[in-house]
């Protein structure tokens, strides 16, 4: 009698799947050490934020990060589907943080007033951080760590977690890297940013990645999950 067959083991990786690893884990880390280094500086630079501030706009980004990365895993898996949600996502994830450049004239456009648009300002700047955030969570932190968990097997995902890894290190280099060049010393010695500049750049960037993904990715099509509750 013949051994009955056994399900045929996933292929390796390739290099255009390569090439999409390191992209998306490179630009992913770019846009989250931007956040984390310059968003802080931003909204105190532009808006004149109080440390109070800044304290809630990180407490509220990270909600928004636990909880979109908790849910929207949860619905990638019940769809069986990782490409759309990691382009459209990386997509949008540079739209928003191409708002940022823009948030200055926004607020003074609506406000009557230099200190109602401070105001306003700093408002915007939070919402708009978890707005950010919660795109960025979405194709990043779930779906692509879904993606590369599907693709891979227990021989080569050591590799790949080890390249992921590295990237936040070589992002933060390449990000403060850029930001030397993007530098202004104002007439009293302090420093500031072209802030508009620095997110028109990495948001295009982002949004050059997302088009690239629904161009060359392979959907990993995971099993539906469909039984139990959400």
């Amino acid at each position: 009698m013949h051994a009955e067959k056994t399900s045929s083991p996933r292929p390796g990786l390739t290099r255009k799947t390569w090439t999409l690893i390191i992209l998306l884990s490179f630009f992913g880390q770019v846009a989250w050490a931007l956040e984390n280094n310059f968003f802080n500086l931003f909204i105190q630079d532009v808006f004149n934020a109080s440390l109070a501030d800044v304290a809630l706009m990180v407490s509220a980004s990270a909600l928004t990060a636990a909880a979109t990365t908790l849910f929207v895993g949860a619905w990638s898996d019940r769809v069986g589907r990782r490409k759309a949600f990691i382009g459209v996502g990386t997509i949008l994830w540079g739209a928003s943080i191409i708002v940022f450049a823009y948030l200055q004239t926004i607020s003074l456009a609506l406000a009557g007033t230099a200190a109602a648009a401070m105001a306003f300002g700093v408002t915007l700047t939070i919402v708009f951080d978890c707005i950010m955030t919660f795109f960025g969570s979405l194709a990043n932190d779930s779906c692509f760590n879904a993606w590369v968990t599907d693709i891979t097997t227990e021989k080569n995902r050591g590799k790949v977690e080890g390249v992921n890894s590295a990237m936040p290190l070589l992002a933060m280099l390449a990000v403060f890297g850029g930001a030397m060049f993007l530098m202004i010393v104002r007439p009293d010695g302090t420093v500031t940013y072209d802030y508009p500049l620095f997110f028109i750049i990495i948001g295009c960037a982002v949004i050059l990645l997302g088009v690239v993904v629904l161009a060359l990715m392979k959907d990993s099509a995971p099993e539906r999950t469909e039984t139990g509750g959400y």
